[in-house]
């Protein structure tokens, strides 16, 4: 599949709302149109406090995110099929996400700066033509552009039903590397210099 895949600004904001806030096959907003990725650049109490109730659009979740990039912040890309939106991924320096930083099991392994892939959102008819792995390459390149000399990622297994951070075995096959493992999900780096 041809796609193109950019970083979000002003002006593609629109298209991220509308992937986002796609209709569930119940006709419910999707978990990605509840979240907005909030859940890594908040505290759990935060995140929890501002959970829309069952089949509302987080709209407190979705100004987390659109301040972060009203502030300039890189927040991540945009996958494109001609003008469709069809897929997400997050990605942003390691210390923007305030979550990461305090989670136990996804601690820092050493003092190496990173920038942190944390989210996938795959339009439900693009799954399995490749969009995740576009946008995670997309991503290196994007993230060595800026001056990261270091990109993490945190694969779950394949049988996880809760894929969103991405699966261990895109990562390794491009060319991400087991830094930790301590609970469910493994740290994994490519060293971009």
């Amino acid at each position: 599949m041809d796609l193109d895949v950019q970083p979000l600004t002003e002006e593609r904001w629109p298209d991220l709302v509308a992937l986002f806030e796609q209709r569930g096959p119940r006709g419910g907003v999707s978990v990605a149109g509840q979240c907005w990725c909030a859940y890594w650049r908040l505290p759990r109490s935060e995140f929890h406090a501002n959970w829309p109730r069952r089949g509302e659009v987080g709209e407190r979740n979705r100004e987390v995110l659109r301040s972060a990039l009203d502030a300039g912040e890189p927040t991540g890309l945009i996958a494109y099929d001609g003008e469709r939106p069809v897929g997400w991924i997050a990605v942003a320096p390691r210390e923007n996400f305030v979550r990461l930083e305090a989670s136990r099991p996804l601690a820092r392994p050493d003092s190496t700066p990173a920038w942190s892939v944390v989210c996938f959102v795959v339009d439900s008819q693009y799954r399995r033509h490749g969009v995740a792995g576009a946008l995670l390459r997309a991503a290196i390149d994007d993230s060595r552009a800026r001056g990261a000399v270091c990109i993490e990622a945190y694969g779950c297994a394949a049988t996880d039903g809760d894929p969103f951070t991405g699966h261990e075995t895109l990562f390794a096959d491009n060319g991400f590397d087991v830094v930790a493992r301590r609970g469910r999900r493994a740290i994994m780096r490519r060293h971009l210099r």
